[in-house]
């Protein structure tokens, strides 16, 4: 029962992170026409630290998203696990996210975002993942920290379910709108 009580409550804390973003932003921001080239693609890279079966490491992932307008993006990345006591593991990670975005200032702009998806590893331990987190964007630097959650028990996995903790910098890449 101890799962699924994990899983409802990160699925409310991600609820009420996304109610908070909506309800401080205007909803007076009219969508960008699709015209021309309709997507805008972005690159990020990070870094993360989480236990994973037992096993404390640290991560570091490059990512590219694309975004067919400015409230959903699809994101791939490449990811490399070093852990404490254990052989490494890398893969890449495929996923959407949700974000919803509210301009303080012309430079400063600060966002939520939730994301779901599946993370392949060369260790076989394949996993789907949701996730949470917010954005700081200060002119073109922008600065994401998140939590993520791989739900290793859904895909019949022996491997306890595992959680990190991420931050992703930005800045002065961005192709498109």
């Amino acid at each position: 029962m101890t799962y699924i009580y994990q899983v409802a409550r990160f699925f409310c804390i991600q609820i009420l992170a996304l109610v908070l973003v909506l309800a401080c932003s205007s909803f007076s921001h009219a969508e960008e026409p699709l015209s021309g080239n309709p997507w805008r693609w972005s690159g990020y890279i990070g870094g993360s630290l989480g236990k994973a079966d037992g096993a404390g490491y640290s991560e570091t992932h490059l990512n590219i998203k694309a975004s067919p307008v400015a409230w959903f993006g699809i994101f791939g990345s490449g990811w490399y696990r070093f852990y404490n006591n254990r052989d490494d593991v890398f893969g890449g990670d495929i996923g959407g996210e949700f974000s919803h975005f509210l301009e303080v200032t012309e430079h400063l702009v600060l966002g939520g975002f939730l994301q779901t998806g599946y993370r392949f590893a060369s260790d076989n331990n394949h996993a789907p993942f949701v996730g949470t987190g917010l954005q700081l964007s200060v002119g073109p630097l922008n600065v994401n920290v998140g939590y993520r959650i791989f739900l290793h028990e859904l895909v019949g996995s022996d491997i306890d379910s595992d959680s990190q903790f991420y931050v992703n910098f930005s800045g002065g890449f961005g192709l498109g709108r």
